[in-house]
């Protein structure tokens, strides 16, 4: 019998795309299977959020844990991504929130700010003589080897943001390589790769770490989480929980 992993090397264009839409739909019917078997006498089920990376995800995680307390048959599934990517998700009923630095279509959702907000900065190695100083300058990088998120590159709210703060467009910037995980742009800072223009916190670096560290963008370069479902749509009543648990933890 012909392994279906094996399959995959041998279909069209026409067949990858309907078995990814395949795959969707029978995502789409555990979901909403899951559901339908909800106890009505105790929220239980799942929860589901696509999100960027970001320190700030931790203020969900908080509600997450609060709510999960109380009803601790809920059970919250992360998805990670770049905004694009958990949109479609979401439009296509995968996940029940996105997590997303850019802005939505209010009309067509719902949209909560996070209430923290994430600082841009520059990771890179302690022997680079841009170590030396407390924040980093737009001038500074114009000759300095660099790495970005692929989200950047191909020209996100972010792209827009990070052009207008370095004054020059990042074509005729050193861009020497991109990433779509933190954790592995560390390794390429920390193999000489390049410096990482990234969010602060989303790797932790020890003040005392030997070989690299983080230096904030001055003037500062910040970014705000935005928490986006959709408008008029019925969720479980896990999810329904979570959400206005989450509106209530927003500050006044």
């Amino acid at each position: 019998m012909l392994d279906l992993r094996v399959l995959h090397y041998f279909l069209t264009e026409d067949g990858l795309f309907l078995k990814k839409r395949a795959e969707e739909i029978l995502s789409l019917a555990s979901h909403t299977e899951e559901e339908l078997r909800s106890d009505n006498t105790e929220l239980n089920g799942n929860i589901r959020i696509g999100s960027a990376e970001s320190d700030s995800v931790r203020f969900l995680m908080h509600a997450a844990h609060k709510l999960q307390l109380t009803y601790p048959h809920l059970h919250f599934h992360i998805t990670s991504g770049d905004g694009p990517a958990m949109m479609e998700f979401l439009d296509k009923g995968l996940i029940d929130m996105a997590v997303i630095y850019s802005h939505a279509d209010t009309e067509k959702y719902e949209v909560l700010p996070c209430p923290t907000v994430d600082h841009w900065g520059l990771l890179l190695r302690r022997d680079n003589p841009l170590s030396q100083k407390e924040k980093i300058t737009p001038q500074d990088l114009w000759d300095e080897k660099l790495i970005v998120s692929n989200q950047v590159l191909h020209g996100d709210n972010h792209a827009d943001k990070l052009q207008g703060w370095l004054k020059k467009p990042l074509a005729d910037l050193h861009i020497s390589a991109t990433y779509s995980l933190a954790y592995n742009a560390s390794l390429m800072v920390s193999e000489g790769l390049g410096s990482c223009i990234m969010l602060e916190k989303i790797i932790h670096i020890p003040q005392d770490d030997p070989d690299l560290c983080f230096r904030l963008l001055n003037p500062p370069l910040e970014d705000r989480l935005f928490i986006v479902w959709k408008r008029f749509q019925l969720f479980s009543k896990g999810t329904q929980a979570f959400i206005n648990l989450l509106k209530q933890e927003i500050p006044k």
